[in-house]
């Protein structure tokens, strides 16, 4: 153990009280203004409560029952005109899947809307669920909506609240010269104040106690600061990993090759204070420690990891890991991809209190590790177990520090600090390589059965006689959609009869993953070369001279630029398949371009701008520059693609669960770390698996080619908790929901058509399923649904038929001959 002397200067830490507060703020006192109980009702009427949309409604055992008949369900409470800082409280038993939505009007604006929305994930059976509103002047009417279609609520009460929040709270901390801190109190009407509090530093270390006037509401005991100045300086002098623990102050700094990379401090706290620790020595090269109940072990594996377990007898926070430099980017799977120096806990993708990510639902992590990348080092930490609580903080505006903060909470503790990455992108790889990947869950049908089942759903409640929906619900327009028409093709060897019989005209799209094979297949090639070219001028139309496509939008806003990695990275996807089917080579350059333009992002966001901001975080921005680049390798065969591809896929790993602990189902995706327009629905800890789908095809195919990770695996497993979320039986049978509670284990609607899962399922399988291309001797590029292969100058296709239709060059169609 080596201890570090006691510093005289200590210099001055970053003012931050402009940084918003992570958490939120502080409740003091609530009084009820209106209440419902169904306690003393006889009918329905008596209540004042309608059914409005989707729900039956009934008084069952003094209880108001609602069940959900369809797609989003509601219901409207009777009149109110109340005002004030609002939270409704309803209790009950609760058996839906999803959240549970409240909706209100006031006198100012009568109408419902989303603006005017806040929705909370409903407990499996019973419990309350509480719906935060905010500041609102005379509430007139409230909403609720019980969503996931097919579900049942039994209230047996609902609450109206006023919240009487702290007329001042703490919201931003920062050293005062040398020996003091100051604490910014924030008031009602913008007014705000100093306190100035002495604080003694030892070894670079300082806890400081906030005692406060009753009315301030700290919402914690303590301050630890650390100063980075002091404690880079008193590196050791030899190389290798070092941890100079201090354990009268609870505090320890990870050197490495005697630079400074990281402080623990405290090592272990309860209720705000560190608790100090006594060296319990055994000769082991182990550093154990212990303190008031709690007991902390101390280890090193090789040069780069540090192993922390802690033993407490009651709940405490520790290891409190801080990087000593802001960070450049950061990481907490699930919930946080943070670049360009971006704060946790921002309103730019949430603006609901749903935003504050200090101290998340364990469930809304992907899987156990945090990483952050700084000027000057690069750590992650990864703890053992999944449910375990986190704290997360960049910057650390909780103690006023300028660095990042992670932090854990439980009796029990195995964590460990990797300090040996290169950048982010290589700590997130090595996270998930310490991990390890969770085994996939299989559904328990043979692979026939499944296809049965998804057949099933493209037969029955997907299909009209105008075509199939992407969606079972009557508001998905039902249309001859290729992709459709595509899987019913590769299911039974047949078009359905209308396609077949040449009466209708194939509708581009359809499914998330997109299968063309029948245009060639109902001799309707021509069609679809027009439509792909057309496509692909209108991006080269478009592409900027810099090699990016501009968004413009409503989503533009809480984005500090006009375009994004997903909106970029689709286009070029688009462009380079489009040179790989028709062998174009504007749509080739086009496509290289902005991939050179893409290396300036780092962050996967803006790839869902029709209800998301530019800025949210998305995995089907990683998948999209993902299968760019691979398709880009292809093309070109320059391996700077696939080393690009390699971290794009990286980059969506955070979006994926990787844990196997219940409630949580491996494999499961999570589309966005954001909420639709900023409010709801909140994405976060809610599996979106369509998006997973297209991001398991990218992995898929760059499997082909890398083996950093088993990307294979990967696709297989996202894959796997599709079908386990895919509907058995009932009406929605064969579909995939559009979302996912963890939770209740139930899908939300709408219910989407399977042929996304038939398409990856061909790729994983080795089946064709996309477009065969071949490039023949005189350079020319043939395409079509068939394997292709030129014999003695002649093209011929592998069909099963005397002749198919192939495409040559993008544009010209051909008849060559299909048997063998």
């Amino acid at each position: 153990m080596r201890r570090i002397g006691l510093l005289a200067v200590v210099s001055t830490l970053p003012l931050l009280v402009a940084q918003e507060r992570p958490w939120a703020r502080p409740i003091v006192t609530s009084r009820q203004l209106a209440a419902f109980s169904f306690a003393g009702a006889a009918t329905l009427a008596e209540t004042g409560f309608r059914a409005l949309h989707a729900v039956d409604l009934e008084i069952v055992d003094g209880r108001l029952v609602a069940t959900g008949t369809g797609d989003d369900p509601y219901l409207v409470a009777p009149a109110l005109d109340v005002s004030g800082d609002l939270r409704v409280a309803v209790t009950g038993d609760f058996a839906i899947a999803g959240a549970l939505g409240c909706y209100w009007s006031t006198a100012a604006a009568p109408g419902m809307a989303e603006a005017r929305s806040v929705h909370a994930r409903a407990p499996n059976g019973h419990g309350t669920v509480e719906l935060r509103l905010g500041p609102v002047e005379r509430l007139t009417a409230l909403r609720f909506d019980p969503g996931g279609g097919v579900g049942r609520v039994a209230i047996e009460s609902i609450r109206v609240l006023d919240d009487v929040a702290a007329s001042s709270f703490v919201d931003g901390v920062a050293m005062d010269g040398s020996d003091r801190l100051r604490l910014s109190i924030a008031a009602d009407g913008g007014d705000r104040r100093s306190i100035t509090v002495p604080a003694r530093f030892v070894d670079g270390f300082a806890q400081v106690g906030i005692d406060l006037p009753a009315e301030i509401r700290a919402a914690r005991q303590g301050v630890h600061l650390h100063d980075a100045a002091a404690l880079r300086a008193a590196a050791p002098d030899r190389d290798g990993l070092v941890v100079a623990v201090h354990p009268g102050l609870s505090a320890a700094v990870v050197y490495r090759d005697r630079r400074a990379l990281a402080v623990l401090h405290p090592l272990a706290m309860r209720r705000g204070v560190a608790i100090p620790l006594r060296p319990i020595p055994l000769g082991d090269g182990v550093q154990r420690f212990a303190g008031s109940g709690v007991r902390v072990t101390l280890g090193s594996r090789d040069d780069e990891l540090v192993q922390i377990a802690i033993d407490a007898q009651e709940p405490v926070e520790g290891p409190v890991v801080r990087t000593l430099a802001p960070h450049l980017r950061a990481v907490l799977p699930g919930l946080e991809f943070l670049g360009h120096g971006e704060p946790s806990s921002s309103a730019a993708d949430i603006e609901t209190e749903a935003r504050f990510r200090f101290a998340p639902d364990p469930l809304a992590v992907t899987w156990p590790a945090a990483a952050v990348e700084t000027a000057d080092a690069t750590i992650a930490v990864t703890w053992e177990d999944p449910a375990q609580q986190v704290v997360f903080a960049a910057p650390d505006v909780y103690d006023g520090l300028s660095g990042a903060r992670v932090a854990l909470r439980g009796t029990r503790v195995r964590a460990t600090l990797d300090v040996g990455a290169r950048d982010l992108d290589d700590a997130v790889l090595r996270a998930v390589q310490r991990i390890g990947l969770p085994a996939a869950v299989d559904d328990g049908r043979e692979h026939d059965a499944w296809q049965s089942l998804c057949r099933e759903a493209l037969e029955g409640p997907l299909r009209s006689d105008a075509g199939f929906g992407h969606c079972v619900e009557p508001n998905w327009p039902r249309q001859p959609y290729v992709d459709h028409c595509s899987a019913w093709w590769r299911l039974t060897g047949a078009l359905p009869a209308a396609v077949a019989g040449g009466s209708v005209a194939l509708v581009p799209g359809g499914a998330h993953l997109h299968d063309d094979a029948a245009w060639f297949v109902a001799g309707q090639a021509g069609a679809w070369a027009a439509q792909v070219g057309q496509r692909a001028a209108v991006l080269r139309d478009s592409q900027r001279a810099d090699g990016t496509w501009e968004y413009r939008g409503p989503y533009r806003r809480g984005h500090f630029e006009d375009t994004s990695s997903g909106l970029c990275g689709e286009r070029a996807e688009l462009l380079l398949w489009h040179a790989r089917v028709s062998g174009d080579a504007a749509s080739l350059a086009a496509g290289l371009r902005a991939l050179a333009a893409s290396e300036r992002f780092a962050t996967p966001r803006g790839a869902q701008t029709w209800e998301l901001s530019l800025h949210t975080p998305d995995i089907l921005a990683a998948a999209h520059q993902v299968s760019a680049r691979v398709l880009a390798f292809e093309l070109t065969g320059d391996p700077r693609h696939l080393a690009a591809a390699r971290v794009w896929a990286v980059r969506g790993l955070p979006f994926i669960y990787l844990r196997d602990d219940a409630p949580a189902m491996p494999f499961a995706t999570i589309a966005v770390f954001g909420a639709t327009n900023w409010r709801a629905p909140l994405w976060i800890g809610l599996p979106v698996q369509w998006c997973g789908l297209v991001h398991a095809d990218a992995l898929a195919r760059l499997a082909a080619h890398d083996d950093a990770l088993d990307w294979r695996a990967i696709a297989a497993g996202i894959q796997a908790a599709a079908r386990r979320m895919q509907a058995g039986d009932g009406p929605f049978r064969g579909c995939l929901p559009d979302s996912f509670d963890l939770r209740a284990g139930r899908g939300n609607g709408p219910w989407i058509n399977p042929c996304a899962m038939l398409a990856l399922d061909a790729r994983l399988r080795g089946e064709p399923w996309e477009l065969a291309v071949c490039t023949l001797g005189d350079g020319r590029r043939a395409t079509s649904a068939w394997p292709l292969r030129e014999v003695d100058g002649a093209l011929r296709a592998d069909a099963g038929r005397d002749a198919v239709q192939v495409v040559v060059d993008g544009h010209e169609v051909v008849t060559v001959p299909g048997r063998r």
